[in-house]
Formats: structure tokens, C-alpha cells, sequence
């Protein structure tokens, strides 16, 4: 049986969303709000330069273990 890579316990074919990602105008107020309701920031805001523009992006779990990524694009 495989696994996830990013929840090792969680079976491939288990049904439901176990990792969302939303772009976000201001990575840095962005991650606040989820911080305000429960929710884990797994670092902080990371970023690198492609395609002439900045991506950031920082990972947060909410209260039921789901995983979403954060993620803004400035030129």
C-alpha cells in the first residue's frame, strides 16, 4: 500500500482533501487570519525568484489536520 508524502499515515486512495493551496494577494496579513482560528503555521513565508517574479508560500494545518499552502506571485 502506498502512502502520502505529506501525511505518511493517510492511504493514496483515502477519499477527501488532504492538501488545498489558495494565492493570496499579501502572503505575510494572508497568514495571520488562519492563526486567528486555530489553525498551525508550519514555517514562515518562504520565497524564491522564477519567471521574473517573487513566489512566496508558507504551509499552515487547520484543527482536523488538512494542509494548505499559501501562496503569492509579485512581479
Amino acid at each position: 500500500m502506498e502512502f502520502s508524502a505529506i501525511q505518511p499515515d493517510v492511504p493514496l486512495n483515502t477519499r477527501g482533501a488532504h492538501y488545498l493551496t489558495f494565492m493570496v494577494d499579501d502572503i505575510d496579513s494572508s497568514v495571520k487570519k488562519p492563526e486567528e482560528h486555530g489553525c498551525t503555521t508550519m514555517s514562515q513565508p518562504l520565497s524564491y525568484d522564477e519567471f521574473g517574479q517573487t513566489i512566496q508560500w508558507c504551509c499552515v494545518t487547520d484543527p482536523n489536520g488538512i494542509i494548505f499552502e499559501l501562496t503569492s506571485a509579485a512581479s
